[in-house]
């Protein structure tokens, strides 16, 4: 007799889905057989309209995972290869199996900050030479003297193909077998947590984002200033005019406390960013920027206008010489090798 698989609202104990590969495993087949409200249930403590807010997304995300899933399993197979060796099934966990996983090759990455070395890690994983099973890697276990091993769940990859069917495989593979990567789950697996612990945002958040029309916000004030070109200065003016269409448009739509802009690399985002900081934000006040790279804090910070250039009162970076800005004229380096 089988449990049930704990919901990620359930797994109280574990800090994200991604380090309960029973969760992470349950949630996987969620998202490929579209059944993604039971990962967020009425009647808990989340709010009835956080509830359904998030359920929506939930299935925008698992239509987006697996139409990527099945479009990669309908082309030519290329990026990140593996050799995998079948183990065995996980004791007292039906249909759960060992492995054991060498990677083969690590692609070129432009950004290396933001690409970590290749990992199997919550990776699907599919077989050019016997493409008929995918294998989802939830965990990894070190063994100390022996290579590590990572348990799987595996998938039938042509019924998948065909009819969007999430099955187990007939038969397992024998012996070591090349893989290459299929899709990555950690991205849709990060957003399932993060929906799924929807009733733990600020309420003002909350309410930005479930807002159904502008009158609800009717008695808010714009935290913002308005966009006023009259009162900027020459170099202000000159720099807010090189921004596109694009970066215009958002700049002038910020009104909310809440406001989400997304672009592909290379959009502009860290552009306007500065632009924003120059020209929405009230004087006097404080502002706290968070980027995933190193990178991207410095084209944030980074303008044409050498008196306006903004100085974080506070960076904390990834860099081996970590800076400690604290104003213009006392910077901390804890080089690992610092002068004397």
């Amino acid at each position: 007799m089988t449990t049930a698989a704990p919901t990620p609202t359930e797994a109280v104990g574990s800090s994200s889905i991604l380090d309960n590969p029973e969760l992470a495993e349950s949630t996987l087949i969620a998202l490929l057989c579209n059944k993604t409200d039971p990962l967020l249930n009425y009647g808990g403590e989340t709010p009835k309209h956080l509830v359904t807010y998030a359920r929506r997304w939930l299935k925008l995300v698992g239509d987006e995972f697996r139409d990527e899933v099945i479009e990669g399993l309908q082309r030519k197979q290329r990026g990140l290869e593996c050799t995998i060796n079948h183990l065995g099934p996980v004791e007292d966990a039906p249909n759960k199996h060992w492995l054991n996983v060498k990677i083969k090759e690590q692609p070129k990455q432009e950004d290396e900050e933001a690409s970590p070395d290749p990992t199997a890690m919550h990776m699907l994983w599919l077989s050019p030479d016997n493409n008929n099973i995918i294998w989802y890697i939830s965990m990894c276990e070190q063994q100390r003297g022996a290579p590590d091993r990572y348990r799987a769940i595996a998938l039938d990859a042509e019924k998948l193909r065909n009819g969007r069917l999430v099955a187990q495989p007939v038969e397992m593979p024998r012996g070591k077998i090349r893989y290459v990567e299929l899709a990555s789950a950690t991205t849709a697996l990060q957003r399932v947590h993060a929906l799924c612990h929807i009733g733990q945002l600020h309420p003002d958040i909350a309410a930005a984002l479930t807002t159904k029309s502008d009158e609800e916000f009717k008695e808010r004030e714009s935290p913002w200033q308005p966009l006023d070109e009259s009162t900027m200065e020459p170099a202000v003016k000159n720099e807010i005019r090189r921004l596109n269409p694009g970066q215009r448009a958002a700049l002038v739509g910020l009104d909310s406390a809440v406001t989400v802009v997304q672009g592909p690399p290379g959009t502009g985002k860290s552009s306007f960013i500065t632009a924003a900081c120059m020209t929405r934000v009230p004087a006097g006040l404080r502002i706290l920027a968070c980027t995933a790279t190193n990178k991207g804090m410095e084209a944030a910070t980074r303008t044409r206008i050498p008196t306006l250039a903004l100085d974080p009162t506070l960076t904390l970076s990834l860099d081996p010489t970590l800076t400690l800005s604290l104003d213009p004229t006392l910077t901390l380096s804890l080089d690992p090798q610092p002068s004397p």
